[in-house]
């Protein structure tokens, strides 16, 4: 691991440790993330433009950014 990588995992743990995010996250499943979604817990995430149908949050307080190929 060179410093970037130490740097950015202890981010994360510093996360985890304000219950910025859940500590189980890293072995969630497309299901457990949509229920998240579902539930206003999630924030930030990286999927793909079907999110507000799949999650059933096709509101205003939902935005998709779609990035280029």
């Amino acid at each position: 691991m060179n410093d970037r990588n130490v740097e950015a995992t202890e981010f994360l743990l510093e996360l985890v440790s304000h219950r910025i995010i859940d500590p189980a996250a890293v072995s969630y499943t497309t299901d457990d993330m949509l229920a998240q979604w579902k539930k206003g817990k999630a924030a930030f995430g990286l999927y793909y433009a079907e999110l507000p149908q799949r999650a059933g949050v096709a509101d205003d307080d939902t935005l998709v950014a779609l990035a280029g190929r």
